[in-house]
């Protein structure tokens, strides 16, 4: 087998695990437009639902369009989150740093992580497509 069929499966594998994240990413996004997000972040996230049934969604435009859904919820993420040092007398350095997220910031982390699992899978096929479009070239 050659290297651009080996590709071929490649791509077609990763093509089929951001398929395959589709109904979860659903869920989280039309579960964010009924977040206390803006109108405009709540249009995002419908308009990019509409495009994941079909498939859609393979192009460096969408992949922008979801690192900007993604951008924002981490940020709502990040202010929900706290942090503080817990005290014990026990531990060699007297305690150690503890990470509590909100209610509102843990439903969103959940959330969110389809929306990541998808952003990296679309980043793989993109990956993959350009790296099969350059051995294309190069080939005598």
């Amino acid at each position: 087998m050659s290297t651009i069929d080996n590709q071929g499966i490649n791509l077609r594998h990763a093509i089929l695990s951001a398929l395959n994240l589709r109904e979860a990413v659903t869920v989280s996004l039309l579960r964010l437009t009924g977040a206390n997000f803006d109108r405009r972040f709540r249009r995002d996230c419908a308009d990019f639902v509409r495009r994941l049934p079909s498939g859609a969604f393979f192009e460096p435009r969408y992949l922008e369009d979801l690192e900007r859904i993604l951008d924002r919820i981490e940020k709502v993420i990040q202010q929900g989150t706290r942090q503080g040092f817990v005290v014990d007398v026990h531990a060699v350095q007297g305690g150690w740093m503890d990470t509590v997220l909100t209610a509102e910031a843990a439903a969103l982390e959940a959330a969110a992580e389809p929306v990541r699992q998808l952003l990296t899978a679309m980043r793989t096929v993109l990956t993959i497509a350009q790296a099969e479009r350059l051995a294309e070239g190069l080939r005598p």
